[in-house]
C-alpha cells in the first residue's frame, strides 16, 4: 500500500472503525484480532502519507487515545503482548511533527512511568508474552520522549515515579551499557515521590544508580552529575536512612574517582558527601 490507498480508507472510516473495535475488545482478553488490528495499524501509520498522518493525528488524535488507553490499563490488561502496543505508541509519536512538542509531551506526561510500573510488577508471572521486547520498546519510549523534553524547557513535563519500580526496572539493564545509560539518564531526572513506605525503595535506587554508574563504559560529565543530582534529591526526602547506610556510602567512595573527572559531577559527589555525613580520606 501507499499513501494513494489512504484516500479510499478515509472515506469510509476504516481507521475509526479499526480505534472502535480496539475499545470493544478491551473486555475481550487474548483476542487474536488485535494482532491484526495492530499489524494493520502499524502498516497504514508507515505508508499513509503526510495528507494521512495529518489526518490520524489531527483529526481523530491518534496520540491522545492511545495514550488513553494505556494510562486506562485497559488494553495492557488484555492484550499481552505488551511490546506491540508500545512499539505502535513509538511510531505515532516519530510521525508527529516536530513543532507539536508540547502537544506531543502533554499527551504522553505519565505514559513511561506507568509502562515501567507495569512493567516491573508483572516480572515472573508470564502475563506479558515477552517481558525483554517490553522492556527495549519501553526504552525507545524514553528516547522518544527525551528528545521531545530536550527542545522545551518546562519542568511541567517531567515525569513523577516512585524509586522502588525504577530501581528494578534500571537493574534490568545491568549488563546492557548501551540501554543502561539511556534508562538512567531518563530516571535520574523524574521527580522521585518518597514517603516513609517508600524509604527501602530510596535506598534500592541509589544503590542502582550507583551500580549502573559503575558499569558505565563511557561515562560523561551530564550522566554522572545527574546521577549524583538525583540521589541527592532521592537521599533529602530520607537522609537518616542515608546517613545510617554504611553500605551506599561506601559505593559513594568507590565512584568518587569517576565523578572527580568533571567539574559539575564532582560538585554533586561532594553536595552528597555533606548530605550522608560522609567522612572521605585520601585512605578510604
Amino acid at each position: 500500500v501507499n499513501d494513494r490507498c489512504y484516500g479510499p480508507l478515509m472515506s469510509c472510516h476504516a481507521f475509526e472503525l479499526l480505534l472502535t473495535r480496539i475499545e470493544a475488545m478491551a473486555n475481550e482478553p487474548n483476542n487474536p484480532e488485535f494482532d491484526l488490528i495492530i499489524s494493520v495499524m502499524l502498516r497504514v501509520l508507515d505508508n499513509c502519507g503526510p495528507k494521512g498522518i495529518s489526518h490520524l493525528m489531527e483529526r481523530l488524535g491518534l496520540l491522545p487515545w492511545i495514550c488513553s488507553l494505556i494510562l486506562g490499563r485497559r488494553i495492557l490488561q488484555c492484550y499481552r503482548k505488551r511490546s506491540d502496543v508500545i512499539n505502535l505508541l513509538n511510531l505515532i509519536m516519530d510521525k508527529c511533527p516536530q513543532s507539536s512538542g508540547e502537544d506531543v509531551l502533554l499527551a504522553v506526561r505519565g505514559v513511561p512511568e506507568a509502562l515501567i510500573e507495569q512493567h516491573v510488577s508483572e516480572l515472573g508471572d508470564s502475563i506479558d508474552l515477552d517481558p525483554h521486547r517490553t522492556s527495549e520498546a519501553v526504552v525507545r519510549l524514553l528516547e522518544n520522549v527525551s528528545t521531545y523534553r530536550a527542545s522545551i524547557a518546562d519542568d511541567s513535563f517531567v515525569g513523577i515515579m516512585k524509586p522502588g519500580p525504577a530501581a528494578s526496572f534500571l537493574a534490568e539493564f545491568d549488563k546492557n551499557d548501551h540501554a543502561s545509560s539511556k534508562v538512567l539518564m531518563y530516571l535520574c531526572r523524574l521527580r522521585i515521590l518518597v514517603d516513609e513506605s517508600e524509604a527501602n525503595g530510596a535506598l534500592q535506587f541509589c544503590f542502582a544508580i550507583f551500580r549502573a554508574l559503575q558499569q558505565l563504559v563511557s561515562p560523561n560529565s551530564s550522566i554522572c552529575a545527574a546521577s549524583m543530582r538525583c540521589i541527592i534529591r532521592v537521599g533529602s526526602l530520607c537522609p537518616s536512612t542515608i546517613q545510617q547506610n554504611d553500605a551506599l556510602k561506601k559505593r559513594a567512595v568507590e565512584v568518587r574517582p569517576l565523578c572527580s573527572r568533571w567539574v559539575e559531577s564532582r560538585m554533586a559527589w561532594e553536595e552528597f558527601s555533606a548530605l550522608s555525613l560522609l567522612t572521605f580520606t585520601s585512605e578510604s
